[in-house]
């Protein structure tokens, strides 16, 4: 009987702890089985974690490594045939600065009924102009093993001190 009753303490308390959209952001980013994805190019490979707004720019909190050298090595393959790779030789910590504005390219089509897929003739290349906004849109997709779950949340980015 203790041996239940510990059991269900484990699982009680594992269940409290699982991530939810109720979860702080603190729980989420400390979470190993969690992924925040958001839709905004300006954000520049930042991690939503350590990005703050300054302006017109969005900035990394912390310096993090950046690749300054690269080298071209081809790689052959068997049934690939030869490509290049770009390998990074050397890094440099430093903060990463970003406009908050860019323009995102992206081809509209307008597809006739049951084609698939488009044919790269009926695309129209259109360009909009984007600005991060403070609040962004989330997706937090969490790993369960064999099981996925996901939620969505808004975090707003704050302002670089």
């Amino acid at each position: 009987m203790k041996n239940l009753i510990v059991l269900f303490a484990v699982f009680a308390s594992a269940k409290a702890m699982a991530l939810n959209p109720s979860s702080s952001w603190s729980q989420i980013f400390a979470s190993p089985d969690a992924v925040v994805q958001v839709d905004y190019a300006s954000l520049s490979g930042i991690a939503l974690n350590n990005a703050c707004l300054r302006g017109e720019n969005v900035e990394t909190i912390k310096a993090v490594p950046v690749c300054v050298k690269t080298v071209a090595v081809e790689v052959k393959e068997p049934q690939e045939g030869t490509y290049t790779e770009y390998n990074c030789t050397q890094y440099s910590t430093q903060k990463i600065i970003a406009a908050r504005t860019y323009q995102h390219s992206y081809c509209e089509v307008a597809l006739p009924v049951g084609e698939q897929p488009p044919k790269p003739e009926l695309c129209t290349h259109k360009v909009q102009t984007v600005t991060l906004p403070e609040t962004v849109h989330a997706m937090v997709m969490i790993n369960h093993g064999e099981v996925m779950s996901s939620f969505e949340k808004d975090f707003t980015i704050p302002a670089c001190k």
